[in-house]
């Protein structure tokens, strides 16, 4: 896994494998799971994980159920439309900062993170995790934390819908969308950088439009 600015805390590790198992289906929407077989499957302390238990309840992603646990979030395909609205006003603003407010060591991580995800040739699993490490190092290149706050959890549920419904050709076509909003980022083009984001939206409007048609 490509590593990217400081080393995380052992309850960010928590929720990165624990969202990442969530995205990847590897927990599956209503799948129900004890905190302590979790841990012992993971191999990781209970009070890291249950702070990571905890934001990702917060999230959206997992509900507590009374003496039995917790319970992965269904996915709620009419609710996927205004999640994507939510995220396209935020991202614009996460993207266009960061392009305006990036550091050249920053924009050095956002390359790097570039070329993992081109290079993501792996299949899906490969792009789910190269998605993530990009989206975290513009995320950590943004000066308006509060949008990057409020805009993590929503990836997480778009990435869960869209890796779910993708096809093939959908890697392709949303790593060069990815590719068009970094370029513009690393180059410090924040006009460029809000309206590629913009277009990254529109294109997973249209994909999951299409899922709710079919559905």
């Amino acid at each position: 896994m490509l590593v990217l600015g400081p080393a995380p805390t052992l309850a960010e590790e928590a929720y990165a494998r624990v969202e990442s198992m969530i995205v990847t289906l590897q927990l599956e929407p209503g799948a129900v799971f004890s905190e302590g077989n979790l841990a012992e499957s993971l191999d990781m302390g209970r009070t890291p994980l249950r702070e990571a238990l905890q934001r990702l309840a917060s999230d959206g992603l997992i509900t507590a159920i009374a003496r039995r646990g917790m319970m992965v979030s269904p996915i709620d395909l009419p609710e996927m439309l205004s999640v994507i609205q939510a995220r396209k006003a935020l991202d614009a603003i996460v993207h266009s900062g960061a392009a305006l407010k990036a550091t050249d060591g920053e924009r050095n991580e956002i390359r790097q993170a570039r070329q993992a995800l081109v290079a993501a040739d792996g299949g899906a699993m490969h792009f789910m995790e190269a998605d993530y490490n990009l989206d975290k190092a513009i995320w950590d290149a943004a000066p308006n934390q509060f949008a990057v706050n409020a805009t993590r959890p929503l990836h997480a549920h778009c990435r869960r819908f869209w890796f779910r419904h993708r096809e093939d050709d959908d890697l392709r076509r949303s790593a060069d969308l990815h590719d068009g909003v970094v370029e513009a980022v690393i180059r410090g083009d924040a006009v460029a950088a809000r309206e590629r984001s913009d277009k990254l939206m529109d294109y997973l409007t249209l994909f999951t439009k299409h899922i709710l048609i079919a559905a």
